[in-house]
């Protein structure tokens, strides 16, 4: 069974995380606050909509948001 990864947060460490997941052969599911991080991370995981999305479409998820509000909401 392929566990399917998620990831909210793609600014510098998540899209890190993105890239080394893709070199292994995991494609993850992401989504960023920001337009312009998730435009970067296209190439390295398929970017949804919204964060619920994210969790709902994902067996783990892995947080790399900058904030502790950004946690919360």
């Amino acid at each position: 069974m392929l566990v399917k990864i998620g990831i909210v947060g793609l600014g510098r460490m998540g899209a890190a995380m993105a890239t080394r997941l893709q070199s292994l052969g995991v494609r993850a599911k992401g989504w960023d606050l920001d337009s312009n991080a998730r435009e970067r991370a296209k190439a390295e995981v398929d970017v949804l909509g919204a964060a619920a999305s994210v969790v709902d479409a994902s067996d783990v998820i892995i947080t790399s948001l900058p904030e502790d509000h950004s946690v919360r909401s």
